[in-house]
C-alpha cells in the first residue's frame, strides 16, 4: 500500500523513514514548517518516548515537573522537545 518493499513487518517508525525517503514525499517534505518535525520524531522517536526518555526513570513529582516544564517552554517557543 505505501510502496514499503522491506522483508516482513515493520515498525511505524521504518514505515515512516521509507516514506520520507519516496519520491512522492519528498516535494512535501521541503516545507520547514513541518519538516523539522518530522525530522525530529524521526531521531529521537515520538513525545512519549522523548518524555520517558527525560525523566530517566526518576517518576517523582519533582522531575515529572522539570520535564513537563521543560516540555511547556518548548510549546510557548514553538520547538520541539528533544527529550534530552
Amino acid at each position: 500500500m505505501f510502496g514499503y518493499a522491506g522483508a516482513g513487518p515493520c515498525t511505524a517508525g521504518q514505515l515512516w523513514q521509507h516514506l520520507c525517503r519516496s519520491t512522492c514525499v519528498q516535494s512535501d517534505l521541503s516545507s520547514p514548517s513541518w519538516a523539522g518535525a518530522l525530522r525530529t520524531i524521526l531521531r529521537r522517536g515520538p513525545l512519549a518516548r522523548r518524555i520517558l526518555r527525560a525523566l530517566g526513570g526518576d517518576t517523582s513529582h519533582g522531575r515529572l515537573r522539570e520535564v513537563y516544564g521543560r516540555l511547556c517552554d518548548c510549546l510557548a517557543e514553538g520547538r520541539m522537545f528533544a527529550g534530552e
